[in-house]
């Protein structure tokens, strides 16, 4: 009886991390877009002119990190703060380190994307270029450039563009027939990704 009981207890969750199984695969279909829905149509560093050589590339799109805004801190709490003077005490007190780690975290992403891109730089048929958020305007990409010392081209799509499913600081690679195969950190993994796509 127990044996039995145990078989069907098998049963049941191979059936359910099947059906998870393709659950998933068709969510992850479903999100899969090209790059002509990204309708990316304005170059807000670099050479306009990269947008026309986007067509039967591989292009590697890196989700730019946003500018750390590096004014200091009010010495009051601002009026919609709904914490105790405590609270605003502490992060007062944490602000600088906080900050400081959030331009290193930045810095990293950018230095590793900078890293991946000199790697392909003698491959005519790859692309790198950044991407901008659509609210992001000419003047923060200008201090965002500064700051994180970005050399690639940065991009912007148009505000009805769709891409695949945003992670802070992660590429999208796109292959050759536009379509994004590949959304994740800038790591071994996006990289190994790519090398597969460049040479399938």
């Amino acid at each position: 009886m127990n044996i039995h009981i145990r078989l069907r207890q098998i049963c049941l969750l191979t059936a359910f991390f099947t059906s998870a199984t393709v659950i998933n695969a068709q969510g992850l279909a479903a999100q899969t877009l090209t790059l002509a829905d990204a309708k990316i149509n304005q170059v807000l560093k670099g050479d306009p002119s990269i947008l026309n050589s986007l067509n039967g590339k591989i292009v590697v799109a890196l989700w730019t990190p946003d500018y750390v805004d590096t004014t200091p801190q009010p010495a009051d709490p601002p009026s919609n703060w709904k914490g105790s003077r405590a609270a605003w005490a502490r992060y007062r007190a944490d602000y600088p380190k906080s900050r400081e780690n959030d331009i290193k975290r930045k810095s990293d992403v950018v230095k590793a994307f900078e890293s991946l891109r000199r790697k392909y730089k003698d491959q005519p048929n790859v692309v790198f270029l950044g991407l901008a958020m659509s609210s992001t305007n000419k003047g923060n990409v200008d201090q965002t450039v500064e700051q994180l010392k970005m050399t690639f081209p940065i991009a912007k799509p148009a505000d009805d563009g769709q891409l695949p499913s945003r992670h802070a600081s992660h590429v999208i690679i796109y292959d050759a027939s536009g379509k994004a195969v590949h959304t994740g950190p800038v790591d071994n993994h996006s990289e190994s990704f790519l090398r597969k796509t460049v040479k399938p």
